[in-house]
Formats: C-alpha cells, structure tokens, sequence
C-alpha cells in the first residue's frame, strides 16, 4: 500500500473510526513502512481532540507516549522477522 493513501485513510480514521481500530491501523503502519513518524503526528493530534482537561502529564499525552513506545518496538522488532527485507 502506498505510503500516502494510508495516511489518508489514518487521518481520516481519527474522525471516523472508534478509537482502538484507529489504535490497529497506527500499530499496521508502524510495521509497515520503515521510519513511520507521521503516526506520531497523528497520536498527537488525536490527544489534542479527545484528551479531557485537566488531567495530568501522563494522562494527558497518553496517545502520543504509547505511540512513541510502540515506534521503537516496531523498529527494533523489524530485523527479526521474517517477512520483512533485511535492509528495513
């Protein structure tokens, strides 16, 4: 799949999809497409709509930290399976 219509369909998941299947499809392109930094961008942008006030740090970035965490899982997982090419 090309790299830009999964990020419309991402973008568009925001709004449309309930908030685990849009979870589903940033954890598909953290795996799909090496160095995938646009899903942080939208891990951010759905905290900045859906994140209740007042709620502390870790609270109020929750989306943005779990996506940063399964960023680096993602890549360092990569080398070890077998579907992908050894360059990624």
């Amino acid at each position: 799949m090309n790299r830009f219509f999964f990020n419309i369909i991402l973008f568009f998941s925001i709004f449309l999809l309930n908030w685990w299947l849009f979870g589903i499809l940033l954890l598909a392109g953290f795996f799909l497409f090496k160095n995938f930094y646009e899903g942080l961008v939208y891990a951010a942008f759905y905290d900045l709509i859906f994140t209740v006030n007042g709620l502390p740090f870790y609270g109020a970035y929750q989306a943005v930290i779990f996506s940063f965490i399964l960023l680096v899982l993602s890549e360092y997982f990569k080398k070890y399976l077998k579907f992908y090419p050894d360059n990624v």
